[in-house]
């Protein structure tokens, strides 16, 4: 008995035609090759009326739909003969295409035709056995039919082991459990089975979905697709499902996902970023001009202070209330001039003069600069000899504002503690207070210029402070809790200590 072997592209053009197509059809390998089959083999319309042309492209568009084809074949000379032809597409690799390959029995003798169909299901299941994705096929109880080689290499389940075998054996080896799967869908519909599938989809009887399985202890992501098989009289007969390994390709998207999360992180921190610097380069602009246009007359009004001041003494007629008023006058200029230095010292260039500082006359140097309340205690504690290296006027600017923060910050009294050590080439200082803390939202803005949470006040001192700092290579942190205290902690170069190891000033406590 002759088997016809056709292989034809997506196109329903022929690429190949063995000797026996050649011998059935008098046709040459030659004369088909390269041409459309209803321009060769196959009539413009079959015994059902169906055109042919139509036929092919449905094979074409769905191979695995078509599995079981029962067509008229027309013979060089004419003649029609009936075929019963089993389709299945296969990776041509000359082009590296999908193509079908069609194995087709002369049906003519119709006492033949029972063993010629199952002549061409045993083709059909050589060459599913061929195909190089893992594939199974069951029949319509879910008995396993097929299990070609690539689903043995997969699985490590020989094939005599699994045909024969249903009550969804195969589930099994893919899930760790007996359930219906994606090849069961195509014969049985079940909504809560398509629940567990990603990107599940249906066209013209097959369905596709995406998975994770588990295969000998390794957990893959699989594109599994499954068709119904149909007899010479459109019976179904069974399902075929054949896997994708799309593993490769899921973790790339995850990759990509993450890749393009972090990205988009990115630039909305550096967009952030942009407008901070636009934000300061405008604040800047703006305190360069307000410094500049106040700091004249601010002058001019401190030195008539002084000098009314210094009338009414000579006059010797000042009363009290002259003299408190006078005194308020130059506290009030004194803090004008201060927010008048905080502007312009954020707008200019910081220019840093480092030189090695003692910290402990430092320190004691600034706290003896600021009135503190009788009700407030004050400790410093600082590790003998311990240097900055730092520009001191600088610095004793930043020590002023922040610890004239904490000492405000204790109306009700409390202890100010200032300690300092080295610790990993960088000189630290800590100033501690027991005052009414910060809130949490506050300190997100602590730095930020004109954020203040005092009801006087322009909010540039820390931001002068921090600017300060970070120009000498140093950092500042805040810890805090509303009615617990804050702690500033500063950062700065650690200075050179002297040959015998002490410094030039001896640690100081003060009570």
């Amino acid at each position: 008995m002759l088997t016809t072997i056709v292989r034809f592209d997506l196109d329903g053009k022929i690429i190949d035609f063995n000797k026996d197509a050649e011998r059935l059809l008098g046709f040459s390998r030659s004369e088909v090759v390269g041409r459309h089959l209803c321009e060769t083999i196959l009539p413009a319309s079959g015994a059902n009326g169906r055109e042919m042309a139509r036929v092919v492209e449905e094979i074409c568009l769905s191979p695995e739909t078509h599995g079981s084809v029962v067509a008229d074949a027309v013979k060089k000379s004419g003649e029609r003969v009936m075929m019963h032809w089993a389709c299945c597409p296969f990776l041509d690799h000359t082009t590296g295409k999908r193509a079908i390959c069609a194995v087709g029995i002369d049906l003519s003798a119709r006492d033949r035709a029972s063993d010629a169909l199952r002549e061409s299901e045993l083709r059909l299941a050589s060459i599913i056995d061929f195909i190089p994705d893992p594939t199974f096929v069951i029949d319509r109880t879910g008995v396993v039919q097929v299990w070609n080689r690539a689903m043995i290499e997969l699985t490590g389940v020989p094939a005599e082991k699994i045909i024969g075998k249903g009550n969804y054996e195969y589930s099994i080896l893919f899930y760790g459990k007996r359930r219906p799967i994606l090849i069961d869908l195509v014969l049985r519909e079940d909504r809560h089975v398509e629940s567990k599938y990603r990107n599940l989809a249906k066209s013209n009887g097959a369905i596709t979905a995406n998975s994770y399985i588990t295969v000998k202890g390794s957990r893959m992501y699989v594109r599994g697709k499954a068709a119904r098989l149909y007899d010479s009289s459109g019976k179904v007969t069974g399902a075929i499902e054949t896997f994708t390994d799309m593993t490769d390709w899921k973790r790339m998207e995850e990759e990509l996902k993450k890749y393009t999360e972090r990205l988009e992180m990115a630039v909305q921190e550096r967009t952030a970023q942009l407008r901070e610097k636009e934000r300061l380069a405008a604040i800047g602009e703006t305190a360069t001009m307000v410094g500049h246009d106040l700091r004249n007359p601010l002058q001019a009004m401190t030195n008539a202070l002084y000098l009314l001041a210094e009338e009414v003494a000579s006059a010797g007629s000042a009363s009290g209330q002259v003299s408190a008023l006078i005194e308020m006058l130059e506290g009030n200029l004194e803090y004008m001039n201060k927010i008048v230095s905080d502007l312009q010292d954020f707008a200019r260039p910081l220019k840093v003069i480092k030189t090695n500082t003692p910290a402990a006359a430092l320190l004691e140097t600034v706290v003896n600069s600021i009135t503190v309340p009788p009700n407030v205690r004050v400790t410093l504690d600082v590790v003998e000899g311990l240097q900055i290296y730092t520009d001191p006027l600088m610095i004793r600017r930043v020590f002023t504002n922040i610890i004239n923060n904490a000492v405000q910050a204790m109306q009700d009294g409390g202890t100010l503690t200032i300690r300092g050590y080295e610790s990993l080439g960088m000189t630290e200082i800590k100033v501690s207070d027991t005052g009414v803390g910060i809130p949490a939202e506050s300190l997100k803005k602590l730095f930020k210029p004109l954020f203040t949470s005092k009801p006087k006040g322009m909010g540039m001192g820390l931001a002068v402070s921090k600017r300060i700092i970070d120009a000498h290579g140093g950092s500042i942190e805040v810890e805090s809790a509303p009615n617990k205290g804050t702690t500033f902690t500063i950062r700065l170069p650690a200075g050179r200590r002297r040959a015998d190891g002490r410094g030039t000033d001896e640690g100081r406590q003060r009570s």
